[in-house]
């Protein structure tokens, strides 16, 4: 008796778990069809900012060029075409960040290494942030190692991320400034470091864990007015991260920023891609050789 009543009550017990599962199974059904609905609509909502919103801008502002190049118009009018063309840069770069942030967080982000000189990255980007410092006189220094072997990454994205954080020095160094760029090999590693430094505004000690969170953004009187969303550092971060290196910043309120990043050299990505193929098995080998 004291058996079969063991039997029953563990029959229950077992028929109650079942439904439990039962129950569970379903609610993660539901989640499940919900997380897939979400990124439909998610993948629609870049395809509209994608298409609808970048084009348009991009056609602004070639006709903008077009007008200021060919077009007879007054000092008052060329100033409203550069208000236009400034806030068209203004969203187009918004709506550049926005694809990017989904694209790393689904780990999507094209990334087309190679190896490619430092210095002619530096160059595009300070050609681009130039005019910036010029209208703040601040000075712009930079030390590129003459004899720095080539690095492995994608020229595009490792200028994107020159400009994103020589921009940002720009923007928190007050007028009549400094800011240096220096590039050089790290012997330990076999990593180019290349450090970005400014005499800026600093970053407060209690920000500086958040500074590479989206939508981080140092809130002070003193740059109320400037234009930014705190996006920037966040892409930077995922760019490096997915050529391999690593970023990580100095800083102190009122003494200006330190960012250091590291990039691979492409002498050491072309030893591990070796260091692979020597490690094939015997029956790999063969294989690859009946490839070839």
């Amino acid at each position: 008796y004291a058996f079969r009543l063991y039997v029953s009550q563990t029959k229950v017990q077992m028929e109650h778990l079942e439904d439990i599962v039962a129950e569970r199974t379903e609610e993660l059904r539901r989640v499940n069809e919900d997380l897939k609905e979400l990124d439909r609509i998610k993948s629609i909502f870049f395809s509209v900012v994608n298409h609808e919103m970048r084009n348009p801008l991009t056609a602004i502002q070639g006709y903008v060029y077009l007008i200021e190049k060919v077009g007879r118009v007054s000092s008052k009018q060329a100033e409203m075409l550069r208000v236009i063309e400034s806030n068209s840069h203004q969203l187009l770069g918004l709506v550049n960040d926005i694809l990017d942030i989904s694209r790393l967080e689904d780990g999507k982000l094209n990334i087309l290494p190679r190896a490619m000189d430092l210095a002619s990255a530096v160059a595009q980007a300070l050609n681009v942030i130039k005019p910036m410092a010029d209208d703040k006189h601040i000075e712009l220094a930079v030390d590129i190692d003459p004899n720095l072997p080539m690095i492995y990454g994608d020229e595009k994205r490792v200028m994107q991320i020159l400009t994103n954080l020589l921009s940002n020095a720009v923007k928190y160094t007050p007028n009549a400034g400094h800011i240096s760029l220096v590039g050089r090999r790290r012997e330990q590693d076999e990593m180019v470091e290349v450090i970005v430094s400014d005499t800026g505004i600093g970053i407060p000690t209690d920000q500086l864990p958040y500074i590479f969170n989206r939508f981080s953004r140092v809130e002070r009187e003193a740059i109320q007015h400037t234009v930014g969303t705190g996006l920037g550092l966040y892409i930077t971060k995922g760019l490096i991260e997915a050529h391999g290196g690593q970023i990580h910043v100095q800083s102190e309120e009122g003494e200006g920023s330190c960012f250091i990043f590291t990039l691979p050299l492409a002498s050491l990505v072309e030893q591990e891609t070796e260091a692979d193929n020597e490690a094939l098995s015997y029956e790999e080998a063969c294989a690859l050789s009946e490839r070839s």
